[in-house]
């Protein structure tokens, strides 16, 4: 939550030669794999480059937000539902 300006996470970093040595090795080998919106994307890799750790702390929430907000679609959509087939039943 609270984090340095210009960082991506209030963890700790590697090194600098351990960072520019992962980041050559991933681009060299094209270790980085398929872009994915949320899973393998550019925040990701620079997560990934600087602590070691392919999960992110942005993407994680992003995620986390976007099951909320699905979850909460759903969840009105089975309450109109319920309403819709009770008002149903009353009018037969």
């Amino acid at each position: 939550m609270f984090k340095i300006s210009g960082t991506c996470s209030t963890g700790s970093y590697d090194p600098p030669d351990v960072v520019i040595g992962r980041a050559n090795d991933m681009l060299k080998g094209n270790q980085f794999g398929k872009y994915d919106l949320f899973d393998n994307n550019c925040e990701s890799f620079a997560f990934y480059r600087k602590t070691g750790n392919r999960t992110s702390p942005q993407v994680f929430s992003i995620k986390f937000a976007a099951k909320i907000a699905l979850d909460a679609v759903v969840k009105h959509k089975l309450e109109r539902l319920q309403h819709d087939i009770l008002v149903h039943q009353k009018e037969n």
